[in-house]
């Protein structure tokens, strides 16, 4: 009689359900020790009258559909994200603000932005590695390259501004905007990268 319960109780993690036939003399004592915060037992008799088994469906119970909430350490995180991207979203309004009479006919402003975020964004991230002068925490790094950087920055302003471009008639800006954003935050984020590892060597001696 013990060999049934622990079958009925330790069904497999990677079965959705279990078919076997038990005797109807091991019928009561699985009932009894069935585990019914873990599995559901559905058993049919069959139709013949003098049948000594029965057939049971074991399944496994459904996952409660209460929300489970994130560890506290990954709502830290998008604390540390969520003011970094305030503060470099209005660094980008306050340097567009600047620029505003110098981005009249060619959105020279957002260019200005993007080229320096992805100099930022590489310099401080190699700054700040394990291996670097100045080894960071995670949320350090996640409040200044995913919030600060990713605020301040503007990939979305940089397409409706192409975009404006075109539909005015000026091709030839439009497409020199996507170069010069392309060609010159690629050149910031290597020159970022270069100037931080050149400085971890310096103050490493």
């Amino acid at each position: 009689m013990t060999f049934f319960s622990p079958f009925f109780i330790l069904l497999p993690s990677e079965m959705d359900f279990l078919l076997f036939f038990i005797p109807k003399n091991k019928l009561r004592l699985l009932v009894e020790n069935a585990d019914d915060s873990s599995v559901n037992l559905i058993y049919l008799e069959f139709n013949a009258r003098d049948a000594p088994f029965y057939s049971f469906l074991l399944f496994k119970k459904q996952p409660s559909s209460r929300r489970k909430l994130p560890p506290m350490n990954a709502l830290i995180s998008c604390f540390y994200v969520m003011v970094g991207g305030g503060i470099g979203s209005v660094m980008r309004h306050l340097m567009g603000l600047s620029m505003s009479s110098l981005s009249r006919h060619f959105p020279l402003g957002t260019l200005c932005i993007n080229i320096l975020a992805s100099f930022l964004i590489a310099f401080f991230g190699t700054l700040t590695l394990e291996e670097g002068y100045f080894p960071a925490s995670e949320n350090l790094r996640l409040f200044f390259m995913v919030g600060v950087c990713g605020g301040f920055s503007t990939v979305s302003s940089f397409s409706l501004q192409t975009l404006e471009l075109w539909r005015a008639g000026s091709m030839e800006k439009a497409l020199l905007n996507i170069f010069l954003t392309a060609s010159l935050s690629m050149a910031g984020v290597c020159l970022g990268f270069l100037a931080a590892a050149y400085l971890n060597n310096v103050l490493k001696g």
